[in-house]
């Protein structure tokens, strides 16, 4: 028996732990390289910081911002006009399952 009688709450569910396990994924590999990881917890009214990332990493006095996205980048054109605007890294990261990580720089 499906405790969850709503197929949208359910599949809902299955993507927040898709998004979480890719954030851990993520923060692990950050972290073994040096980096203090924040991921921002997602709710139902506030997800990202700006709408545009999902944490922030800290490495020798450099902040960079974080998005994390499944199976394929999100739109460039944003993260491109936000770094033009305000001159910040930010670090791309693509996790497929059982493929690993791609990651994207814009500096």
């Amino acid at each position: 028996m499906n405790i969850y009688p709503y197929p949208k709450v359910l599949n809902m569910i299955r993507k927040m732990n898709k998004m979480r396990r890719s954030q851990r994924k993520v923060q692990k590999q950050l972290e073994n390289a040096g980096f203090l990881v924040y991921f921002k917890p997602h709710t139902r009214w506030d997800k990202d910081i700006w709408n545009l990332f999902d944490g922030i990493a800290i490495k020798d006095g450099i902040t960079y911002y974080l998005q994390v996205s499944s199976n394929q980048f999100h739109k460039m054109k944003p993260y491109e006009e936000f770094n033009a605007k305000y001159k910040v890294p930010i670090l791309l990261f693509n996790v497929i399952d059982r493929k690993g990580i791609k990651e994207k720089k814009l500096i």
